[in-house]
């Protein structure tokens, strides 16, 4: 018989007159000193619970490695004639082209007009030149930057 029952019996003997006040209290006293006090089952199944601390864990792990690769990824940022970019390997290559066409006209033109034009063409080529290979190296370095970015979020991701 649960506890419960028990004092309802106890109120009833009472209630009937087969016990008194003072009968009733004493009895209600060694009843609760008799029965042990056992802690309430938890409803939350403590795996669950686990499951749900260690999701809450590796989501905030993506975060913050979303937060650092956003900090990350500025560094690769050039100023251009329309702002900042993140430059990419079709646009170096492309400055090349840009950069040998021109050429060929300032040396052609030179090669009519003087020695001062081919001066010119030879720094504006080397000057292009440089901007493209900086430019390669950029996105070649922020390719592999956002591929390891993207693998280990993946790996963080996947890890439930």
């Amino acid at each position: 018989m649960s506890l419960v029952e028990e004092l309802l019996k106890l109120q009833k003997l009472h209630d009937d007159g087969l016990l008194n006040d003072a009968e009733l209290a004493q009895a209600k006293a060694k009843l609760l000193a008799e029965t042990p006090v056992t802690p309430p089952t938890p409803t939350i199944n403590e795996q669950a619970l686990q499951k749900q601390l260690a999701d809450i864990k590796r989501q905030q792990r993506v975060l913050e490695l979303d937060q650092r690769w956003e900090q990350e990824r500025e560094s690769y940022y050039v100023r251009g004639d329309h702002g900042r970019y993140i430059p990419t390997k079709g646009h170096a290559v492309f400055t090349v082209v840009i950069g040998v066409i021109l050429s060929c006209l300032l040396f052609s033109v030179g090669s009519e007009g003087g020695g001062e034009v081919i001066v010119i063409g030879i720094l504006l080529m080397t000057f292009i030149f440089g901007t493209a290979a900086y430019q390669y190296t950029k996105a070649e370095e922020y390719e592999e930057a956002e591929q390891s970015y993207e693998q280990y979020r993946s790996h963080l991701s996947r890890d439930e």
